[in-house]
Protein backbone atom coordinates (compact mmCIF):
# COMPACT_ATOMS: atom_id res chain seq x y z
CA UNK A 1 0.00 0.00 0.00
CA UNK A 2 1.24 3.50 -0.71
CA UNK A 3 2.36 5.87 2.04
CA UNK A 4 -0.57 8.21 1.36
CA UNK A 5 -3.31 5.71 2.19
CA UNK A 6 -6.56 6.31 0.34
CA UNK A 7 -9.58 6.95 2.59
CA UNK A 8 -13.12 6.41 1.34
CA UNK A 9 -16.55 6.56 2.88
CA UNK A 10 -19.63 4.54 2.04
CA UNK A 11 -23.14 4.99 3.35
CA UNK A 12 -26.65 3.69 2.97
CA UNK A 13 -29.25 5.95 1.37
CA UNK A 14 -30.28 7.69 4.61
CA UNK A 15 -26.73 7.89 6.03
CA UNK A 16 -27.46 6.04 9.29
CA UNK A 17 -25.14 3.13 8.36
CA UNK A 18 -21.67 4.31 7.35
CA UNK A 19 -18.45 2.58 6.42
CA UNK A 20 -14.98 4.11 6.63
CA UNK A 21 -12.65 2.31 4.21
CA UNK A 22 -8.88 2.73 4.07
CA UNK A 23 -6.57 1.67 1.28
CA UNK A 24 -7.26 0.22 -2.12
CA UNK A 25 -9.66 -2.65 -2.71
CA UNK A 26 -8.37 -6.17 -3.28
CA UNK A 27 -10.69 -6.37 -6.28
CA UNK A 28 -13.62 -4.53 -7.86
CA UNK A 29 -16.15 -6.91 -9.34
CA UNK A 30 -19.57 -7.22 -10.85
CA UNK A 31 -22.02 -10.07 -10.55
CA UNK A 32 -24.99 -10.71 -12.78
CA UNK A 33 -26.62 -13.57 -10.87
CA UNK A 34 -30.37 -13.31 -10.36
CA UNK A 35 -29.93 -12.49 -6.65
CA UNK A 36 -27.68 -9.50 -7.42
CA UNK A 37 -30.11 -8.33 -10.10
CA UNK A 38 -32.95 -8.45 -7.55
CA UNK A 39 -30.85 -6.74 -4.87
CA UNK A 40 -29.82 -3.84 -7.11
CA UNK A 41 -32.72 -3.57 -9.56
CA UNK A 42 -30.12 -3.60 -12.34
CA UNK A 43 -28.52 -6.07 -14.73
CA UNK A 44 -25.71 -6.64 -12.20
CA UNK A 45 -24.37 -5.71 -8.78
CA UNK A 46 -20.99 -4.00 -8.36
CA UNK A 47 -18.80 -4.14 -5.30
CA UNK A 48 -15.31 -3.31 -4.12
CA UNK A 49 -13.78 -5.98 -1.87
CA UNK A 50 -11.52 -5.05 1.04
CA UNK A 51 -9.75 -6.88 3.87
CA UNK A 52 -11.78 -6.76 7.12
CA UNK A 53 -9.14 -4.57 8.81
CA UNK A 54 -9.68 -1.93 6.09
CA UNK A 55 -13.38 -1.43 6.92
CA UNK A 56 -14.87 0.28 9.98
CA UNK A 57 -18.65 0.08 10.42
CA UNK A 58 -20.61 2.83 12.18
CA UNK A 59 -24.35 2.47 12.75
CA UNK A 60 -26.98 -0.23 13.09
CA UNK A 61 -27.61 -2.97 10.56
CA UNK A 62 -29.72 -6.06 9.98
CA UNK A 63 -28.39 -9.25 8.38
CA UNK A 64 -29.72 -11.37 5.53
CA UNK A 65 -28.01 -14.66 4.63
CA UNK A 66 -28.29 -16.47 1.32
CA UNK A 67 -26.56 -19.39 -0.36
CA UNK A 68 -24.47 -18.55 -3.43
CA UNK A 69 -25.64 -19.63 -6.87
CA UNK A 70 -22.05 -20.62 -7.62
CA UNK A 71 -20.86 -24.23 -7.53
CA UNK A 72 -19.24 -23.70 -4.09
CA UNK A 73 -22.68 -22.98 -2.53
CA UNK A 74 -21.12 -20.64 0.07
CA UNK A 75 -23.34 -18.68 2.41
CA UNK A 76 -23.07 -14.90 2.03
CA UNK A 77 -24.19 -12.47 4.70
CA UNK A 78 -25.57 -9.10 3.57
CA UNK A 79 -25.84 -6.12 5.92
CA UNK A 80 -28.72 -3.65 5.47
CA UNK A 81 -29.68 -0.39 7.09
CA UNK A 82 -32.81 -1.08 9.19
CA UNK A 83 -34.17 2.41 8.37
CA UNK A 84 -33.83 2.79 4.57
CA UNK A 85 -33.15 -0.93 3.83
CA UNK A 86 -30.28 -0.29 1.42
CA UNK A 87 -27.46 -2.83 1.42
CA UNK A 88 -24.07 -1.58 2.53
CA UNK A 89 -21.77 -4.59 2.67
CA UNK A 90 -21.50 -8.36 2.46
CA UNK A 91 -19.09 -11.17 3.30
CA UNK A 92 -19.01 -14.93 3.50
CA UNK A 93 -20.62 -16.24 6.66
CA UNK A 94 -17.84 -18.65 7.52
CA UNK A 95 -14.77 -16.94 8.92
CA UNK A 96 -16.69 -13.69 9.43
CA UNK A 97 -13.79 -11.90 11.06
CA UNK A 98 -11.29 -12.94 8.38
CA UNK A 99 -13.31 -13.12 5.16
CA UNK A 100 -13.04 -10.21 2.70
CA UNK A 101 -15.72 -7.52 2.95
CA UNK A 102 -17.62 -6.55 -0.20
CA UNK A 103 -18.72 -2.91 -0.08
CA UNK A 104 -21.63 -1.99 -2.31
CA UNK A 105 -20.16 0.22 -5.04
CA UNK A 106 -23.13 2.61 -5.25
CA UNK A 107 -22.60 3.48 -1.57
CA UNK A 108 -18.92 4.39 -1.96
CA UNK A 109 -18.11 8.07 -2.28
CA UNK A 110 -15.59 8.97 -4.96
CA UNK A 111 -13.96 7.06 -7.79
CA UNK A 112 -12.30 3.68 -7.63
CA UNK A 113 -9.79 2.87 -10.33
CA UNK A 114 -10.49 -0.47 -11.95
CA UNK A 115 -7.50 -2.26 -13.42
CA UNK A 116 -8.47 -5.00 -15.88
CA UNK A 117 -7.12 -8.45 -15.13
CA UNK A 118 -4.51 -9.80 -17.51
CA UNK A 119 -6.13 -12.81 -19.24
CA UNK A 120 -2.73 -14.48 -19.73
Amino acid sequence: MSEAMTKREAACHCGQLRLAVSGDPLVVSICHCLACQRRTGSAFGMQATFRPDQVEVVGRFNDFARISDEADRREHLFHFCPDCESAAKRHESRGRSSSPVGVSRPGLRGPIAVTPLDPN
